[in-house]
C-alpha cells in the first residue's frame, strides 16, 4: 500500500485524520526534552574516555622508560627494532582487549542502573527503552580501544626503541 492508501485506511479506521511521521525521525516532545541532556551525557563520556587515554598513555610511556635498559640489553643481545615494537605492540593490544572488555561489562550493568533512574511516567512513557550493544556500539569500543593501544603503546616504544645507547646498559649499575 502506498503512503496515501494507509493514510485513507487509517483516518476511516480511527474516525479522525491521521499524521503520518517517518519512523527514522522518531518525532515526540520526550526526545525533544531529552536530546540537551543526552548529549551533555554523551559529550561527558568522550571526556572521561580522553583522560583514560591519557592516563594510559602516561603509564605506558612511564613504564617504557623505566624499561629501557631492558631494551638497550635486548638490542645488545641481537634483537631487532621490529622484535622489540612487536613486543610493545603485544602488550599494548592485551591492554586494549581487556580495557574494551571491562568497559563493556561496566557498559552493560550501568545501562540497566541508569533506566533504574526513570519515574514512573517516564517508564511507562518509554515501554521499550533499552539499552543494547550492537554492533556500531562494539565497532566504536574496538576501533577507540586498538587506536589508543597504538597511539599510546607503541609510540613511546617506538622513542624508546632508538634510544638504545650504551649509557643505557650502564644505567642498572650491577657488579660483575
Amino acid at each position: 500500500a502506498t503512503l496515501t492508501q494507509a493514510h485513507a485506511q487509517a483516518t476511516a479506521v480511527i474516525g479522525r485524520p491521521v499524521k503520518f511521521e517517518p519512523g527514522a525521525t522518531g518525532y515526540s516532545a520526550l526526545r525533544f526534552r531529552l536530546y540537551r541532556p543526552l548529549l551533555l551525557v554523551s559529550w561527558a563520556v568522550v571526556l572521561v574516555l580522553l583522560i583514560a587515554a591519557v592516563n594510559l598513555a602516561n603509564l605506558m610511556r612511564a613504564a617504557t622508560a623505566a624499561r629501557q635498559r631492558e631494551i638497550a640489553v635486548r638490542a645488545a643481545i641481537g634483537a631487532s627494532r621490529r622484535r622489540i615494537l612487536g613486543q610493545f605492540a603485544t602488550e599494548s593490544i592485551v591492554l586494549a582487549v581487556i580495557g574494551a572488555a571491562l568497559g563493556l561489562v561496566v557498559a552493560n550493568w550501568t545501562s540497566g542502573a541508569l533506566l533504574a533512574f526513570l519515574s514512573p511516567e517516564q517508564a511507562l512513557a518509554l515501554p521499550n527503552l533499552q539499552f543494547e550493544l550492537n554492533g556500531p556500539v562494539l565497532a566504536f569500543v574496538l576501533v577507540v580501544s586498538f587506536a589508543t593501544c597504538a597511539l599510546f603503546g607503541v609510540v613511546p616504544a617506538l622513542r624508546t626503541s632508538g634510544w638504545v645507547t650504551s649509557s643505557s646498559l650502564k644505567a642498572g649499575g650491577g657488579s660483575g
